[in-house]
């Protein structure tokens, strides 16, 4: 009997993690969100991003969001924009 305990527990908690790294690997991480951002705009000359994604609505849907921002050189100006990152695809929501 106690072995059969033992393995429904081991079968469980090894379930339990592969559902939990399946559902972190959807995820992207911070880093890699903002490199692919900083990748998209030239003259990038500063860069930030919260590391931990929000909640946001857009389009009707509830999306994971990370908020960032970029400082860029245009027009001979600096100037600081502000998006929200999707951390799923990584594609930007909102500038």
């Amino acid at each position: 009997m106690g072995f059969k305990k033992l393995f429904l527990s081991a079968g469980a908690g090894i379930l339990a993690y592969f559902a939990w790294s399946k559902v972190k690997s959807d995820v992207l991480s911070p880093e890699r969100a903002l490199a692919e951002l900083k990748n998209k705009y030239d003259h990038v000359s500063g860069s930030w991003i919260f590391a931990k994604p929000e909640t946001a609505e857009m389009n009707g849907e509830t999306v994971p969001v990370y908020k960032a921002g970029l400082t860029v050189m245009a027009n001979g100006e600096t100037v600081q924009k502000e998006v929200m990152i999707n951390a799923m695809t990584g594609k930007v929501l909102e500038l």
